[in-house]
């Protein structure tokens, strides 16, 4: 979904560049177009030498800008075909979103109802690692996932006592410990020994 979100914003910039392209075009048309439209005005006039150089590029000059009007006005709707086209695709990726934030909703509600969560994880060897957090609600569940996660580190496994710190899953009892429990004294006592 934000690969496809990214890649759609992407389009979407460049379709605004080229639009803005394309009204600036349109303007310079419109001011080209104003100009030979006094031109021809004061020729109509008798302002201007009616030479027949004069009317042979008036002419010239009339055509060029009917097929720039022809070109400008293709240019216009494919830009509207690929306006239509962007906003179908934006309502498809906004039902993918909703999808996926009803997907993610879904799980969240029946992790909750879950025994065991995995709140987060402790990957690595020796020096080096890191500790992903999946899931706590406040700060002091956070401070026991990342205090749990950092025993990994250090080298502790899991201990017995649902209320341990380092007990194999987060429950009620141990969810916002206020102390280190005996066991996991006693499993940091032996990997600092």
């Amino acid at each position: 979904y934000q690969d496809r979100r990214e890649a759609l914003q992407g389009r979407l910039e460049r379709f605004r560049r080229e639009r803005q392209a394309h009204e600036e075009a349109v303007r310079a048309f419109e001011r080209r177009q104003r100009r030979h439209a006094e031109r021809v005005e004061r020729w109509n006039r008798g302002e201007l030498a009616r030479t027949a150089e004069r009317r042979r590029r008036l002419e010239a000059e009339q055509e060029a800008l009917r097929q720039r009007r022809t070109e400008l006005n293709r240019r216009g709707e494919a830009l509207r075909d690929r306006a239509e086209a962007l906003n179908r695709a934006q309502r498809r990726l906004r039902a993918q979103g909703d999808a996926v934030d009803r997907e993610v909703e879904a799980y969240n509600r029946s992790a909750e109802r879950m025994s065991g969560f995995e709140a987060g994880r402790y990957r690595g060897r020796g020096r080096e690692g890191r500790i992903t957090v999946y899931q706590f609600r406040g700060p002091q569940q956070l401070r026991t996932v990342l205090a749990h996660e950092l025993g990994h580190a250090l080298g502790i496994g899991h201990v017995g006592g649902r209320r341990s710190v380092m007990y194999r899953e987060l429950n009620e009892a141990n969810r916002d410990p206020r102390s280190l429990s005996a066991q996991d004294r006693a499993a940091l006592r032996r990997v600092c020994d």
